[in-house]
């Protein structure tokens, strides 16, 4: 105890874990009602690609033929059906965008059900950029997707609508065109 205090001990011990009281006497020590404090927007980091060297991973066959979206588990992950079996794909190119408490919730939610609308039940082409391995660290397929109907670009799509932003971390061949489409829709980047 400092000073014999127990009660400017317990003050030390709290400050040197970060933990601001309100009060020593019966108070509760932390609120718990008020969210901390977060960037505006930020990137989410997800598991790094594996950058080319050398010899580039095979893909299935049925990778390279359209497939058919079913699932959507993310604003920047869904399911697609081969003739193997589901694949689950994350898309290439971009990140998640992080807000401020439940608007991240919200969000999240909201590009979750446009990532619905423009994929499930359709079919959709899988690109994929020379310069990176088509599997990231986790082991999930990394691609570009195109609609087939119409040639709809959906990672660049989700930018627009202002759900993702374009991955500084992993630039891909897309790059100039993501950028260009998350400023038109006002998204602030992190350089």
């Amino acid at each position: 105890m400092l000073n014999g205090s127990p009660h400017l001990s317990l003050l030390v011990v709290l400050l040197s874990l970060g933990v601001a009281p309100l009060s020593l006497g019966t108070s509760p020590l932390v609120r718990h009602d008020q969210p901390e404090p977060r960037p505006a927007v930020q990137h989410r980091r997800g598991a790094p690609l594996v950058a080319q060297s050398g010899q580039r991973e095979s893909l299935p066959p049925e990778l390279l033929a359209p497939v058919v979206v079913t699932e959507v588990l993310a604003p920047d992950k869904l399911v697609v059906r081969t003739s193997q079996g589901p694949e689950l794909v994350r898309l290439l190119g971009v990140d998640a965008i992080r807000a401020p408490g439940y608007h991240d919730a919200v969000l999240h939610q909201r590009g979750m059900a446009l990532l619905a609308e423009l994929t499930v039940g359709h079919q959709v082409n899988l690109q994929f950029d020379p310069r990176w391995q088509p599997y990231d660290a986790d082991g999930d397929l990394c691609a570009w997707l195109v609609r087939t109907r119409d040639h709809l670009p959906v990672n660049l799509e989700m930018v627009r609508r202002g759900y993702l932003l374009p991955s500084l971390k992993h630039p891909t061949r897309w790059h100039p065109q993501l950028r260009q489409a998350a400023a038109a829709a006002r998204i602030r980047l992190e350089d």
